[in-house]
């Protein structure tokens, strides 16, 4: 018989890519030069976006390369709202 205390065991972190495959803006799917103007390529190699005033709503649709569960996965976000007078909103979400 084999017996073990389960906090005790030790799991070695498995690394995984994020990789960002969809971006909504207001309800719609934006693609690369359609007439929102915002992706010049893929989402997936975009550093980053910029949206006008009446694009004030927007999702990414992502996938990863692990199947563990999203309770276990840890990841962070950033963002910034300016406007041309400087920034008005910056944070960030683990």
């Amino acid at each position: 018989m084999i017996s073990f205390w389960e906090k005790k065991l030790h799991f070695t972190p498995k690394s995984y890519n994020i990789i960002l495959s969809r971006l909504f803006v207001n309800g719609k799917e934006v693609v690369p030069g359609d007439e929102s103007g915002i992706l010049e390529q893929s989402i997936c190699h975009t550093p980053e976006i910029s949206l006008k005033a009446n694009q004030s709503m927007f999702s990414i649709e992502y996938a990863t390369s692990t199947s563990s569960l999203p309770t276990e996965m840890k990841f962070s976000i950033a963002w910034r709202v300016s406007q041309t007078n400087g920034t008005i909103l910056t944070g960030s979400k683990r």
